[in-house]
């Protein structure tokens, strides 16, 4: 499966730059399965997001058609929208949710493997507990099939491999607690779990946002939780 995975990466690269290159990069929506709490919308109060749904209520009717096509501001799973954790969506051939988040999870990866080195100062490692099904109907390996990384705060993306630019020139982010490439093949209806585990500017941790996306969708198809 490895050998597979490293020989069809740059095709698959390529793949999902082409869809991105038309894709919206703030998501289209996720289509929710199961919301355990409610979604994070943007920074803004119950009250100022309940009265536009009054008012919608009370003129129904009157919308022209061309209003009433168009998309729903109250999407959720967008950059401006993101799900809240716990929230099971559907992503391809796979139902998923980000279940747990740990926002500084450095010392508990240091404490994983004494050969773990200790970040740069200034930045930190962010563990993301995932969960899915597959539902597709051959075979599928979500460490393959999906991909992930955190928006920060100040709307810079990180992935697994990010660095800080005055870190030391023989560092390389190690987080043993990454397991998503250790869950393998999962046929219909297999459950699977998996963490990934991120190094990012500590100042970019409050506010960001995980991205997960079908790697190899020819579609829009990313969706947004609120770190926390």
């Amino acid at each position: 499966m490895k050998t597979f995975r490293a020989a069809t990466l740059g095709v698959a690269t390529a793949l999902a730059l082409t869809a991105c290159a038309s894709a919206n990069p703030d998501g289209e929506g996720a289509n929710v399965v199961e919301e355990t709490s409610a979604a994070v919308a943007s920074p803004a109060t119950e009250e100022t997001t309940a009265a536009p749904v009054e008012e919608t209520q009370a003129t129904e009717g009157t919308l022209s058609e061309e209003a009433a096509a168009e998309p729903s501001e109250s999407a959720v799973g967008t950059r401006e929208t993101p799900l809240s954790v716990g929230t099971r969506i559907t992503m391809g051939d796979y139902e998923v949710a980000i279940t747990e988040v740990n926002k500084d999870a450095t010392q508990q990866n240091l404490d994983d493997n004494e050969f773990n080195e200790a970040p740069p100062e200034g930045t930190q490692y962010v563990l993301v507990s995932m969960e899915g099904t597959y539902v597709g109907s051959d075979s599928g390996d979500p460490g393959f099939d999906l991909s992930w990384k955190i928006l920060g705060s100040d709307n810079n993306t990180f992935d697994s491999s990010w660095t800080p630019d005055d870190a030391p020139s023989d560092f390389f982010p190690s987080c043993t607690l990454d397991t998503m490439f250790d869950i393998g093949e999962t046929f219909p209806d297999g459950n699977w779990t998996g963490n990934f585990c991120i190094l990012m500017p500590s100042t970019q941790v409050e506010g960001g946002a995980i991205i997960l996306e079908n790697f190899l969708s020819m579609e829009s198809e990313r969706a947004f939780w609120a770190l926390g």
